[in-house]
């Protein structure tokens, strides 16, 4: 496979280019050599950390492998997991979408700010990766630019949660899940492996179920999901409560247009089990 680079030609008022190792122009001035040949890449340690949607911060730090003699403007392309940066009229995170290398300097260092965006999604990904770079000081200086071929350098992901993830340590015993809802709806839940195993299921015309995850249940990760059997509303309101030997936990979420989708199966929580002995730790996460 080629090795994609990023080619950057510095004239005056030059621009960045991008382009493939092997599809060099045989007009391209000048001779690339690894003497002139700068490497740029991520060089933090926040790589896939989750965050608060509302408020939640994290900061990169892009970096050389040696220091240019003028400013040099990185710009930064961003892709969610959902295709979309906005919702309902909201940006989903504030940045200025590029980072300023002066002068002289190697490193410079940037922020992201996510907002609430009023929506019920659980987890979204946001992938972060280095894009075009430019030079307007009008230095007549030509440098070879690639992307860090080290590992982990190349891209951020950041993981951007309605809630964070509850930890329950308590003792070995049965936990059950407690399901309920508003109004005249009908829903259903199953709790099942993460590979698709039934462990559970819990069926009933009035609000009120419950599912359980059986103390000799081996450690792994499992689902709680919820089908709509028969919804009467465009909106319905649920909760989830988590009851072991430590006490209670609950889960709320809203059930959107789930009318006509009885077929329909909605992941609303992930369920990491670890044991220690007597001991018992659940990882508990909105989807």
């Amino acid at each position: 496979m080629n090795k994609i680079k990023n080619l950057i030609y510095l004239f005056a008022l030059s621009i960045a280019v991008i382009g493939c190792q092997n599809d060099i122009n045989s007009n391209a001035e000048g001779v690339f050599t690894p003497a002139n040949e700068v490497t740029i890449g991520f060089t933090d340690s926040n790589d896939n950390l989750t965050v608060l949607e509302d408020g939640g911060t994290v900061t990169y730090e892009v970096a050389l492998s040696k220091a240019l003699p003028y400013n040099l403007e990185v710009e930064l392309n961003v892709v969610s997991s959902d295709g979309s940066l906005a919702s309902s009229g909201i940006d989903e995170f504030t940045s200025s979408g590029k980072v300023v290398i002066t002068a002289g300097s190697t490193t410079a260092s940037f922020t992201f700010t996510f907002n609430n965006d009023t929506l019920n999604d659980n987890l979204e990904t946001y992938t972060v990766t280095i894009g075009n770079a430019i030079t307007t000081d009008g230095t007549l200086t030509e440098q070879y630019l690639t992307i860090s071929a080290e590992p982990g350098t190349d891209m951020r992901t950041i993981n951007v949660a309605d809630s964070l993830p509850v930890v329950v340590v308590t003792t070995l015993a049965d936990v059950d899940f407690n399901f309920s809802w508003m109004g005249g709806s009908d829903l259903d839940c199953r709790l099942r492996t993460d590979s698709g195993t039934t462990i559970d299921t819990g069926y009933s015309v009035t609000p009120g179920e419950t599912v359980t995850l059986p103390q000799n249940a081996a450690d792994g990760t499992y689902i709680f999901s919820i089908r709509p059997w028969t919804v009467t509303s465009t909106s319905v309101n649920y909760s989830v409560d988590f009851v072991s030997p430590a006490g209670t936990e609950t889960f709320n979420g809203i059930l959107i247009d789930g009318t006509n989708s009885w077929t329909m199966e909605v992941l609303f929580l992930q369920i990491e089990k670890v044991t220690s002995g007597t001991q018992v730790t659940y990882t508990l996460s909105k989807l």
